[in-house]
């Protein structure tokens, strides 16, 4: 599993840890019963991997530990339970069904996981009635009352219960796999897509990841970020992006600027053999054709917590982050902060707790719109793990709408998170372990029947009248009739490509200049919107000295 989920993973483990010691206690009986070295020793070898979370190598011992003794439920159990966490539930199905015939040989957790394999495999009324059964068992004891087990298990049910009612009312979309250009046998996941839908940045866990290492949690390699474009014919061929951004640890995209020339990411280091490791956030930027080696964010953003992810608003002048430093609502949550006129960035301000709960949030991005949320949530209305939420800011009131679930079939009883919508809003980018997938998670697409966000998309390049040549210039977005200045962007030195946005309900100025040229004027009014519009123009300009 990836850098990014991996923390909630071990939070999920360290709670259901009884159901490992009941294992290990039974595996020891097994061991002292044994009598052949090499038996023996497998299931020394077995138990060490599983009392380590290392299920990808204490799988294939129990694998042939059941075809030697086949008779033995331990191994029925232990295999089911490794192929869940390592997210291949429809293996693990047929196993915990064999559990199923004989439950008073197994731990009641036993029936808890049955349920979530069902409840992950889609056969909601098979899960429903194994977490009734096991709620109905925790119920005879007064003392799960107390440690919360009955309360966490009717959860269980309530989030089952809604991912049977979405799912019986699915979203008119169609959901559209990337393909083999993009996608690999690999872990593919965590897109995310500049406004013009031109540029696609995605992290990988392919054999070629820099430094070689392999993930001892799971046996996959270590995260790298990759990067493809989009032409007449679909998408290049993913490109390893360079060593200011990848490194030998884990690196991981998590946002990118609407033109396309500032990525966040998520780097999982540890700078010595004695040091705790930690996630945090970084930059970079693209200057012409080079990504710069990335910036660390500031520790008021970064923290002794976890910053798993973190999105700009479409001026950059907003950055939501999530957290689990001290003082939050519970787990990760979502905080925002805003650019003082300096550039510095100011303190952060938890969000609240209309968006965030005493659970997890993760994934925030505000579209380009300025009043649309899109983030998420394994603590909201979910269908099980992380859903994908939308809020949107309610301006007479001055707070952020109640989140509602996006809908089957984006959404999913497994984890849906890290994700990229485009500029109208009417095309989701993200991650999903799908029956039609390459071999793990795959970057799907959906368009969404829905109305289009009031926003218009400016793109061209800025050139050298004379020359023809692309022109690295500063592009000022002012205010109508106000003349402040809302926001500053660059064309890029070597195409001189530049994007805008705008938001409906007003009028804009732009001026472009660039040093030894003269200026360029140009005057917007997009006051009565009425769709999403996108247009491109280019910007000609002229030398001082040719005039």
């Amino acid at each position: 599993m990836d850098l990014f989920v991996s923390n909630y993973i071990k939070k999920y483990v360290t709670l259901h840890c009884a159901i490992c010691l009941v294992l290990l206690l039974a595996f020891s009986n097994t061991v002292h019963a044994q009598k052949k070295t090499d038996f023996y020793q497998l299931e020394i070898t077995a138990k060490e991997y599983f009392d380590n979370y290392k299920y990808h190598l204490a799988l294939p011992i129990y694998l042939t530990l059941n075809k030697l003794k086949p008779e033995f439920p331990d191994y029925r159990y232990a295999i089911a339970y490794c192929y869940l966490f390592l997210d291949k539930n429809e293996k693990a199905l047929p196993f915990f069904q064999l559990c199923l015939q004989e439950p008073e040989k197994y731990p009641l957790q036993m029936m808890y996981y049955a349920a979530r394999t069902y409840h992950l495999s889609g056969k909601y009324d098979y899960a429903l009635k194994y977490y009734e059964l096991y709620k109905s068992y925790l119920s005879q004891n007064k003392k799960n009352l107390k440690n919360g087990l009955i309360s966490a298990a009717e959860r269980d049910i309530k989030i089952c219960e809604t991912a049977k009612e979405l799912t019986s009312k699915p979203l008119q979309v169609k959901v559209v796999n990337l393909g083999a250009t993009v996608n690999s046998e690999y872990p593919d996941y965590a897109p995310v897509v500049s406004a013009d839908q031109s540029t696609l940045i995605f992290t990988s866990n392919r054999p070629n990841t820099t430094g070689g290492n392999v993930d001892g949690t799971d046996g996959n390699y270590f995260e790298d970020i990759y990067i493809c474009y989009k032409n007449d014919t679909g998408w290049t061929a993913p490109e390893k992006m360079g060593n200011g951004i990848n490194t030998s640890g884990h690196d991981a995209s998590i946002g990118l600027s609407p033109d396309g020339q500032k990525l966040l990411l998520y780097r999982y280091t540890q700078q010595t053999a004695t040091a705790s490791a930690s996630g945090d956030l970084y930059y970079s930027d693209l200057i012409g054709n080079t990504w710069m080696q990335a910036i660390k964010l500031p520790d008021n953003i970064n923290s002794d917590g976890w910053e798993p992810s973190a999105s700009f608003s479409s001026d950059e002048k907003i950055l939501l982050f999530t957290s689990d430093r001290k003082g939050g609502t519970g787990g990760t949550d979502i905080y925002m902060v805003k650019k003082l006129p300096n550039g510095e960035w100011a303190l952060p301000q938890n969000m609240g707790d209309i968006i965030n709960t005493p659970y997890d949030e993760d994934s925030p991005y505000l579209h380009p719109d300025g009043k649309t949320l899109y983030f998420s949530s394994n603590g909201h209305n979910t269908m099980g793990g992380f859903d994908i939420f939308m809020s949107k800011w309610d301006a007479e009131l001055k707070m952020w709408t109640i989140p509602t679930n996006v809908g089957y079939p984006i959404n999913t009883p497994h984890d849906d998170l890290h994700f990229s919508w485009s500029a109208d809003g009417r095309r989701v980018y993200f991650p999903s372990v799908r029956p039609e997938g390459l071999g793990d998670r795959d970057i799907y697409y959906a368009d969404i029947n829905k109305e289009a966000a009031m926003v218009m998309l400016m793109k061209g390049t800025v050139i050298d009248s004379a020359t023809h040549q692309p022109v690295a210039a500063k592009i000022f977005i002012s205010d109508k009739p106000s003349n402040d200045i809302l926001e500053t962007v660059h064309s890029n030195a070597e195409t001189g490509k530049y994007l805008l946005l705008f938001n409906e309900g007003k009028g804009y100025r732009i001026e472009v200049q660039a040093e030894g040229y003269e200026p360029i004027n140009e005057d917007i009014n997009i006051e009565e919107l009425h769709e999403f519009l996108e247009t491109t123009k280019n910007f000609y300009l002229t030398k001082v000295s040719d005039k």
